[in-house]
């Protein structure tokens, strides 16, 4: 009896664990429209800081502008990890891709129509690569 409950315990914290794990993933462009709308969380946060430290704040003011701008960040801290793990990804797709499909060229195959064959697995690198480029600004 108790391997019973043991067992029903640990696949309910299994599937709580998977169900959470699929409610935290989103696709990669919705983690960039959180993450630019957490950047002007962001930026609003900062003007808005700039705005009490010009006009003679009271300590109080001060610190809860801090506050504002902690939070803000934060926020963005967060979805900018969220960016970076989706490129991040999709540079390793691209890669193991590419990789696969090297390894599984037809030995029969002339190079041109090996080279051919490559296309769309080096076309999906590409796009890795000049995503992962801009977003480190590298040129």
């Amino acid at each position: 009896m108790r391997t019973h409950h043991t067992l029903i315990g640990s696949l309910l914290v299994l599937g709580a664990a998977s169900l959470s794990l699929t409610a935290c993933s989103s696709d990669p462009v919705a983690n960039e429209a959180a993450a630019c709308d957490a950047y002007a969380g962001f930026a609003d946060s900062v003007a808005a800081a700039k705005a009490t430290l010009a006009n003679e704040p009271t300590v109080g003011e001060i610190a809860d502008a801090r506050d504002s701008v902690q939070s803000a960040y934060a926020d963005l801290g967060a979805s900018l990890e969220s960016v970076a793990a989706d490129r991040k990804t999709a540079l390793e797709d691209a890669v193991a891709a590419f990789n696969s499909a090297v390894e599984n060229v037809d030995s029969d195959m002339t190079v041109p129509e090996a080279v051919q064959s490559l296309s769309g697995e080096f076309q999906a690198l590409e796009q890795a690569d000049t995503h992962i480029t801009e977003a480190l600004n590298c040129g």
